[in-house]
C-alpha cells in the first residue's frame, strides 16, 4: 500500500467517497440534512486540507485529512489534530489496514506540528470503522445527533424572555460547572452574564426555555442559530442545542424532557423544525437523556498522546 500526500488531484475521489457514505446513512437517518449526498459540498471542503491519500495497486483506497492544527484544543493548553467526518473515508472490504497505515503517516506529520491530542469524528453508519479508532487507542468523547422524536408536554417549561436573564445566569454557572466534575471532567466554557443572556434573548436568531420546580428555576435549554457540531447535522435555519442544565435535586423528574418539548414548540412558531445537538459521552446526564429522543450522526473518539 503506497501513502502520498493529499492533494488537488485526490478531492473529487474523497468527495465521492463521502457523498456515498452519506447516502448509505441517510436510508437509516432520514432526518440528517441531505448536503453531503452531493459531492461538491465535501469537495468545497477538502479543497481547504491536509493529509494523506492511501493507493493499493494504484487504486485509490481512501484518504486521512485535517484543516491544520488546533492551538488550545477543547479549551486545554493542547495542540491539537482533528479530522472531521469528511475528512476521512476508505474504500476497501477490509477498512483496517488502510486506515492504520494513514494513521501511522498522519501521526508522524502531526507529531512535527507539535499536536499531543489526536481526534477524529465518523459517521455512525459503520460501527466497523469505529472499532478500528478504537483498537488503535481512541476513546469515545463527543456525539452529535439530530432530534428525531418529542416529549408530549411542555409544562411547566416555557420560552424564556430577557427578564428570565437573571435566573439564567445563576443557573448557567453552575451548569458550567458541572463539567469540571468527574466523571466529565472537561474544561468547562465561560458562563454567560444575565447582560449577555438578555441580548442572546432579544436577538431573533436565538432562543431558550426554562423550566420551573417548587415554584423555583431550575433549569434550561439553550438554542443557538450558529451551528456548533458536526458539519453532517447543520441544517439551513435549524436551531442548534449549545446548552442543557437541570439541578440535580429535581433532575430525573422529566423536567429536561419538558425543557426540550418548550423549545421544539417555541421554535417551530419561527418556522424551525431541524434541532441538531452534540454531547460529551462522559457526561451521565446528557448520556442518559439525548438518545430517547435523538438519532446519532456521528462520533467523535480522541486520543492523548502521553509525555513523560
Amino acid at each position: 500500500m503506497d501513502i502520498v500526500p493529499f492533494g488537488p488531484e485526490h478531492v473529487r475521489r474523497a468527495a465521492a467517497c463521502h457523498a456515498a457514505a452519506v447516502r448509505w446513512q441517510r436510508e437509516f437517518v432520514p432526518e440528517l440534512p441531505a448536503t453531503f449526498e452531493e459531492e461538491d459540498a465535501a469537495a468545497e471542503l477538502l479543497e481547504r486540507v491536509e493529509g494523506v491519500a492511501a493507493f493499493d495497486d494504484g487504486r485509490f483506497v481512501g484518504y486521512l485529512t485535517t484543516t491544520g492544527p488546533i492551538h488550545r484544543f477543547r479549551r486545554t493548553h493542547r495542540t491539537g489534530a482533528y479530522v472531521p467526518e469528511w475528512g476521512h473515508g476508505v474504500v476497501h472490504d477490509d477498512p483496517e489496514p488502510v486506515y492504520r497505515a494513514m494513521y501511522a503517516a498522519a501521526a508522524a506529520d502531526w507529531a512535527q506540528q507539535g499536536c499531543t491530542v489526536h481526534a477524529i469524528s465518523i459517521l455512525d453508519v459503520d460501527p466497523d470503522v469505529t472499532d478500528v479508532w478504537f483498537q488503535m487507542g481512541f476513546g469515545m468523547l463527543v456525539v452529535d445527533a439530530v432530534v428525531t422524536d418529542r416529549p408530549s408536554t411542555s409544562a411547566p417549561a416555557r420560552m424564556a424572555t430577557p427578564t428570565d436573564a437573571d435566573a439564567l445566569a445563576a443557573l448557567d454557572r453552575e451548569h458550567v460547572a458541572h463539567y469540571g466534575l468527574a466523571p466529565t471532567s472537561m474544561v468547562p466554557p465561560e458562563p454567560m452574564d444575565a447582560e449577555r443572556w438578555r441580548t442572546f434573548l432579544t436577538d431573533g436568531r436565538f432562543a431558550a426555555s426554562i423550566v420551573e420546580h417548587d415554584g423555583e428555576q431550575v433549569g434550561f435549554m439553550r438554542f443557538s442559530a450558529d451551528h456548533g457540531g458536526a458539519a453532517l447535522t447543520a441544517s439551513d435555519g435549524g436551531a442548534f442545542v449549545d446548552a442543557a442544565f437541570v439541578r440535580p435535586g429535581p433532575r430525573g423528574r422529566g423536567l429536561g424532557s419538558r425543557l426540550l418539548a418548550a423549545g421544539i414548540d417555541g421554535l417551530e412558531q419561527r418556522g424551525v423544525t431541524a434541532v441538531a445537538l452534540d454531547y460529551e459521552s462522559t457526561n451521565p446526564a446528557a448520556a442518559s437523556f439525548w438518545p430517547r429522543w435523538t438519532t446519532t450522526g456521528c462520533r467523535s473518539l480522541q486520543r492523548v498522546i502521553e509525555s513523560s
